[in-house]
């Protein structure tokens, strides 16, 4: 065995091989040379290799990026994003509140229940039928034959006037007033006619269109002789729910009218006028209740004709 030589020696420990394994002069060695070098530093310029052909393909895959990509979109709302990436999207909005804030006039069925029939009994038409279920206020039934009608004027004229609201809402009356059309003196023979027997008063406010004196005046239904000038005064509805008014139209007795009733408001800050009435189809209305002193014409149910009764009782008389 051959002593080994200085670089033999490892960690203090002598490194003997076999003498075949002894380099041979202008040779490689066998197992300990890796491409002319001893192992180590083969593996060592193999791994170098790499590392140069690694950074290369780096360097190449680099240079094929978008070397500023644009940035992500944030998409907000309701969006249906399509196969190529493609989004199509629309803001969603939180719904806005209902309002509740409203005006709204009809004919009061209990004031609006006396007619003038301009004619003779004999040139009554034949009114809609209506039920003995439904004989106390029939009027409603005839409201379409009543406003067709030009020969029928309402004895006064009464409107109930609707307010709503709703939460931080406000619905404002602040003027009313009647527009006449035409006026004509009763010269010939009128008939008194009545539809409608009992009923109540409605709450809220009592509103009085004087056409003579040229007035509106209004007062709490239950508080009438507190009473004021209309405006400056006004009817208001300031927080949630509903109230009424009623509004009653004076003219002068002995003639037969035809006009409209205008109502200026303000519903949530904005203006608002309601007209009841137009020149087509206008309201016709007398002020003559003396003529219903000896009693009011109305429909017999029995005899299918028009009768002329004293009072309410001979009315509901005739049904039983």
């Amino acid at each position: 065995m051959t002593p080994p030589t200085p670089d033999e020696t490892r960690n203090g420990k002598n490194i003997s091989r076999p003498a075949d394994d002894v380099p041979r002069p202008g040779g490689r060695e066998r197992g300990w040379l890796l491409l002319g070098r001893p192992w180590w530093q083969g593996v060592g310029a193999i791994a170098g290799g790499v590392g140069v052909v690694v950074t290369i393909l780096v360097a190449y895959i680099d240079s094929r990026k978008d070397p500023d990509p644009p940035p992500a979109n944030n998409i907000n709302g309701n969006c249906n994003v399509q196969g190529d990436g493609q989004a199509s999207c629309y803001n969603v909005l939180p719904p806005s509140p209902v309002s509740r804030a409203g005006l709204k006039a009809s004919l009061s069925r209990v004031h609006s229940s006396r007619l003038l029939f301009a004619g003779t009994p004999d040139q009554l038409p034949t009114p809609p039928p209506y039920t003995r279920e439904n004989a106390g206020s029939h009027c409603v039934a005839w409201k379409d034959f009543i406003d067709n009608d030009p020969r029928f004027y309402r004895e006064k004229i009464s409107l109930t006037v609707d307010l709503s609201a709703g939460e931080q809402e406000q619905v404002v009356i602040r003027e009313i007033r009647a527009e006449i059309f035409d006026r004509k003196r009763i010269s010939a023979a009128v008939m008194p006619i009545q539809c409608q027997y009992g009923g109540g008063s409605p709450g809220g406010y009592f509103i009085t269109v004087d056409t003579v004196r040229s007035r509106v005046t209004v007062a709490p239904a239950d508080d009438l002789g507190n009473e004021a000038e209309m405006p400056p005064a006004t009817v208001s509805l300031t927080e949630a729910g509903y109230t009424s008014s009623r509004v009653s139209v004076v003219s002068a007795p002995g003639y037969l009218y035809s006009g409209k009733v205008v109502i200026d408001a303000t519903i949530n800050g904005q203006e608002r006028t309601l007209e009841y009435g137009d020149a087509t189809r206008p309201l016709r209305w007398s002020d003559d209740s003396n003529l219903f002193d000896s009693g009011a014409y109305d429909w017999d149910l029995k005899g299918g004709q028009w009768l002329l009764f004293a009072d309410q009782d001979a009315f509901w008389a005739s049904l039983s």
